[in-house]
């Protein structure tokens, strides 16, 4: 007869937690290790970068979309991986033939360019993600 090893009492309640949690939201995103994805939080928004369709969706806190920006004119062919925001702006980073970090503004319908900056060092490498601490852009390559 075979052991089985016993498992914790908490363990079962977080897997419990997990998938009331899950079974509750409207929508499910799985990233499961893709990189054609990157999602960040501010307040009372998500931000979910989807290369699939090269769209930048705002999501409310269900997971209800608010805003479905399409990327394209802006990223042409190229990949989004990182995405970050402020009170005021968000900021992609663009891999690909771009290679460069990508200050956007919204006027609600449509997103514009504010500013880019080659990816560091010297437009050689890849920005993976990026974060807003308050005060500085950080960029992980």
């Amino acid at each position: 007869m075979k052991k089985f090893k016993k498992i914790k009492l908490s363990t079962l309640m977080a897997i419990g937690v997990l998938v009331f949690v899950l079974s509750s939201c409207e929508k499910t995103f799985l990233i499961d290790g893709d990189t054609s994805s990157g999602i960040n939080s501010a307040e009372k928004y998500l931000y979910v970068i989807d290369n699939g369709s090269k769209s930048l969706l705002m999501l409310d806190n269900n997971l209800g979309e608010i805003k479905n920006w399409d990327l394209t004119p802006i990223v042409a062919d190229n990949d989004v991986r990182g995405v970050t925001c402020n009170d005021e702006y968000l900021w992609i980073s663009v891999t690909g033939t771009m290679d460069q970090i990508i200050q956007l503004a919204s006027n609600n319908d449509n997103l514009f360019v504010l500013s880019t900056m080659d990816a560091p060092p010297s437009k050689q490498g890849t920005i993976r993600e990026l974060t807003w601490d308050g005060n500085y852009l950080w960029a992980l390559n």
